[in-house]
Formats: C-alpha cells, structure tokens, sequence
C-alpha cells in the first residue's frame, strides 16, 4: 500500500456523484442496555441526494490517514470479513456475525453504529488506459452515535418555535476497516487496512483486528519508537554514544526520503532494525549478542521508518536544550575540550530571541 493509494481510494469513495458504494447496511450498538438493532441492506444510490453527500462525507473520513500511523495495512490469516464481499454485503447471517465480533471486541465508551459499504470499481490501467481489473471491497466504520443536545427549533409549516427532540446522531467515523487493500492501484486479497481517527484511539479498535484478519497489527507508532530506543538503549548498556545515534539516524533519514520519492510504507523486521542499529551505529561486538537478546521481545513486530525518524530532535543537557531539524543533526559534533564535554554547532545566521546576532571576532 502507498500514499497513492490511500489517495486513490479516499477521491473515489468521496464523491457522491461518481462513489462505487452500490450496497449499505448498519446496526445501531446500545451499549447501555446491552442491544443491537440491525436495519436491512439498502441499494445506496436510491438514498436521497442529501443522505448520499453526506455518507460519502463518511466514507471520505473514514478512509483518510497517515500511512503507518492512522492507517495501518494488516497481513490477512483468517478472514471473516470476505463473506460479506462475496455475498455483495446481501447476506444478513453474515453481516451480524461480522457485527456481534466488532460489538464483542470493540472497546465503546458509548452508543455507537457500524457502518458496512460494498462497492465496486474498475481499477485504471497504466497510461490512463481501460483495465480489465474490477475492485470489489467492503468498508467497515465504525462512528458514535451520541444523543443531540436540547434546544429550539422553528418549525416552518407550523411558523413556531418548538422544542427539538433530543435523539442519537451519527458522528464522523473513529475508526475504518477496508479490505482488500490496494498496491500500486492492484486488488491485494492478502491485505486489509485499519484506519484510525488519530493515534490514541487507535486502541479501541485494535482487539478487533485479530477475530477479523487472524493477525496482530504491528506496534503502535509511539510504540514502535519506544521499542527503537529501547533497543539502543540496549545496545549500549544504557549510555548510548553520540556518534552512534548520530550514524542510525542519518541512514533511517535515508531511507525516509526514498520512502516518500516511492510513497510506499517501508517497514523494517525486528531483525533488520538490529541490523541497521549494528551497522551504523558501529555497535562493537561483544554488545551485539546482547541487543539481539533484547530484540526477542519484539518477535513478529515491525517498524515503520515513517514512525522512528522524528522531523525535529533535542539534545538536553544540564545547563541547555539543543533543538534541531533531523536532517541537521550531522552537523553537530561532540568533543572534549580542554576536559570539558561540547557540543559543536554550526553558528550561521544565528540569533537569540529573534535578536540577529553578528559573527564572533577572532581574537
């Protein structure tokens, strides 16, 4: 799955005018009293013009976010979601069975719906030619669905004001299941992807994912950077050199870039992060076993470059806070001076407090 992708799949579902959407049906969760209300499966383009712009307005936020942050692709084991695309979402055993395993695992701070969409679409081809490949995908969201507050309303047939009702209304959606994925504008049955409205509530949804796909979304993004520098932290027995951050840092920001030039989500095993914290960090060999010993917890993990490299770094120190853009970071040098430990930074164009200041005079 790349950022191309992402992009594709949000512009076509997001318009009411041309959205390959053919079939809804949702089911109204009352966590309070412990009930699920299913409606029947309706043809989506016979809704009214008002409701068709206003789902899409839906369906365009449930499918938007940052690739391997708030969207996450997810290795499909045991699918029991293609039940619900092969029927063209007409089956009603399959939709509540789908829907009592999200109301099972979902973690609710409320009343909520879940919202399921089958639609299909004839995938473009190179150059912008015809192809021959059609994408058929279900889309899951799941949105509050909170009580409206009280107030009052002016009836216009009537020409009064009245009290209006207070009553539950959707919400935009918090979390997105969409299977298959895409990759490079092609059908991949063998991934899904789980969207989130920000990261923190990712949590929610996360206990849903294993009884749908049979398989564990990877850490989370604070996550995975924790498990990083968990990892250094390791390598060096808790006192990592400047140089060797310095040297992992500046490869992952490599890698970064051609991952943005290609668009596509790199991930790095557990495996290869321990290889890349090794090599350019210059981790000497007898701390190798050790970092390895370490990397065991995170079996079957992986790591998002797009989540390790940080736009912006912090060197604190006891007397001062350094702060720098990522790509900066190689200018900085560490040394001893006359016993004392500096830091080295290039002085350019400096100012404090928006005040220019003037280069120094050499003595």
């Amino acid at each position: 799955m790349t950022k191309k992708d992402i992009a594709f799949i949000k512009k076509i579902i997001g318009k009411s005018e041309t959205t390959p959407v053919m079939r809804i049906v949702s089911c109204y969760v009352d966590n309070a009293h412990d009930d699920i209300r299913f409606q029947e499966p309706q043809t989506f383009l016979r809704l009214d013009e008002s409701e068709l712009v206003q789902y899409c307005q839906f369906f365009k936020k449930g499918v938007t976010g940052k690739i391997g942050s708030t969207a996450i692709e997810i290795d499909v084991k045991d699918n029991q979601v293609e039940g619900l695309r092969s029927s063209s979402l007409s089956d009603m055993d399959e939709i509540e069975k789908v829907a009592m395993l999200i109301r099972e695992n979902y973690n609710a701070d409320g009343n909520y719906c879940i919202f399921f969409a089958y639609g299909s679409y004839d995938l473009p081809g190179k150059d912008g030619r015809d192809s021959e490949e059609v994408y058929p995908f279900i889309l899951i969201l799941i949105q509050p669905c909170n009580l409206s507050k009280p107030g009052i309303k002016y009836d216009s047939p009537k020409n009064e004001f009245t009290n209006r009702m207070v009553e539950p209304m959707l919400d935009t959606p918090t979390h997105a299941f969409l299977y298959p994925s895409l990759d490079s504008l092609h059908t991949d049955i063998s991934k899904a992807v789980f969207y989130s409205k920000n990261e923190k509530s990712a949590s929610k949804a996360r206990p849903v994912i294993p009884v749908l796909f049979g398989s564990e979304v990877s850490l989370s993004p604070d996550g995975q950077k924790e498990g990083f520098h968990d990892l250094l932290q390791s390598a060096y027995d808790n006192n990592v050199p400047f140089e060797a951050v310095n040297g992992v840092y500046d490869h992952l920001q490599e890698t970064l870039i051609d991952m943005q030039l290609s668009g596509e989500d790199v991930k790095l095993s557990k495996s290869e992060l321990v290889d890349a914290i090794i090599e350019y960090g210059e981790v000497p060999e007898e701390k190798q076993e050790q970092l390895k010993e370490a990397a065991e917890e995170y079996e079957g993990c992986s790591f998002s470059i797009s989540n390790l490299v940080p736009a912006k770094i912090t060197i604190d120190t006891d007397s001062a806070s350094i702060k720098t853009e990522i790509e900066q970071l190689s200018q900085i040098e560490r040394r001893i001076i006359d016993g004392v430990d500096y830091y080295l930074i290039p002085a350019s164009s400096s100012s404090i407090d928006g005040i220019l200041l003037a280069a120094s005079k050499k003595r």
